[in-house]
Protein backbone atom coordinates (compact mmCIF):
# COMPACT_ATOMS: atom_id res chain seq x y z
CA UNK A 1 0.00 0.00 0.00
CA UNK A 2 1.49 3.44 -0.90
CA UNK A 3 -0.14 6.49 0.93
CA UNK A 4 -1.79 9.31 -1.40
CA UNK A 5 0.38 12.27 -1.92
CA UNK A 6 -0.29 15.76 -0.31
CA UNK A 7 -1.85 18.28 -3.34
CA UNK A 8 1.10 20.41 -2.19
CA UNK A 9 -0.89 23.71 -3.87
CA UNK A 10 -3.56 23.05 -1.15
CA UNK A 11 -1.35 24.15 1.89
CA UNK A 12 -2.21 27.55 2.90
CA UNK A 13 1.57 27.93 4.30
CA UNK A 14 2.90 27.69 1.30
CA UNK A 15 3.41 31.02 -0.74
CA UNK A 16 2.52 30.97 -4.87
CA UNK A 17 4.76 29.64 -6.54
CA UNK A 18 6.40 27.02 -4.17
CA UNK A 19 2.76 25.92 -3.62
CA UNK A 20 2.19 25.75 -7.33
CA UNK A 21 5.27 24.08 -8.24
CA UNK A 22 5.53 21.18 -5.16
CA UNK A 23 1.84 20.47 -6.23
CA UNK A 24 3.65 20.01 -9.67
CA UNK A 25 5.94 17.48 -8.12
CA UNK A 26 3.14 16.03 -6.01
CA UNK A 27 1.28 15.14 -9.22
CA UNK A 28 4.23 13.79 -10.44
CA UNK A 29 4.59 11.31 -7.59
CA UNK A 30 1.05 10.66 -7.64
CA UNK A 31 1.35 9.82 -11.34
CA UNK A 32 4.36 6.98 -10.91
CA UNK A 33 2.35 5.45 -7.44
CA UNK A 34 -0.73 5.17 -9.68
CA UNK A 35 1.14 3.53 -12.65
CA UNK A 36 3.46 1.20 -10.45
CA UNK A 37 0.00 0.29 -8.84
CA UNK A 38 -0.94 -1.04 -12.93
CA UNK A 39 2.29 -2.72 -13.34
CA UNK A 40 1.44 -4.64 -9.65
CA UNK A 41 -1.98 -6.06 -9.12
CA UNK A 42 -1.81 -6.25 -5.45
CA UNK A 43 -0.80 -3.02 -4.80
CA UNK A 44 -3.21 -0.50 -3.83
CA UNK A 45 -2.52 3.44 -3.95
CA UNK A 46 -4.56 5.84 -2.03
CA UNK A 47 -5.33 9.10 -3.36
CA UNK A 48 -6.60 12.34 -2.06
CA UNK A 49 -10.05 12.44 -3.81
CA UNK A 50 -10.16 16.38 -3.49
CA UNK A 51 -8.05 19.67 -2.51
CA UNK A 52 -7.87 19.94 1.46
CA UNK A 53 -9.71 22.60 2.85
CA UNK A 54 -8.30 25.20 5.20
CA UNK A 55 -10.21 23.33 7.77
CA UNK A 56 -8.16 20.37 7.90
CA UNK A 57 -4.79 21.96 8.32
CA UNK A 58 -2.93 22.59 12.11
CA UNK A 59 -2.68 26.43 12.85
CA UNK A 60 1.03 26.65 10.81
CA UNK A 61 -0.78 26.26 7.93
CA UNK A 62 1.44 22.78 6.83
CA UNK A 63 1.24 19.86 8.87
CA UNK A 64 -2.79 18.03 9.32
CA UNK A 65 -4.55 18.60 12.46
CA UNK A 66 -6.43 16.07 14.36
CA UNK A 67 -9.68 15.78 12.33
CA UNK A 68 -7.30 15.06 9.08
CA UNK A 69 -5.56 11.99 10.52
CA UNK A 70 -8.51 10.74 11.49
CA UNK A 71 -10.29 11.08 7.98
CA UNK A 72 -6.77 10.07 6.19
CA UNK A 73 -6.63 6.76 9.04
CA UNK A 74 -9.95 5.70 8.43
CA UNK A 75 -9.87 6.03 4.53
CA UNK A 76 -6.09 4.18 4.93
CA UNK A 77 -7.44 1.26 7.03
CA UNK A 78 -10.75 0.82 4.59
CA UNK A 79 -8.37 0.32 1.90
CA UNK A 80 -5.98 -1.78 3.88
CA UNK A 81 -7.90 -4.43 5.40
CA UNK A 82 -9.31 -6.32 2.45
CA UNK A 83 -5.44 -6.48 1.53
CA UNK A 84 -4.65 -8.33 5.37
CA UNK A 85 -8.56 -9.99 5.67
Amino acid sequence: MIGGIAPMESFPALPWPLGTILGWRAAALQAAADGLAQRLPRLVVERFSEPLSSDLFASDGFHPNPHAHALWGEKIAALALPLIG
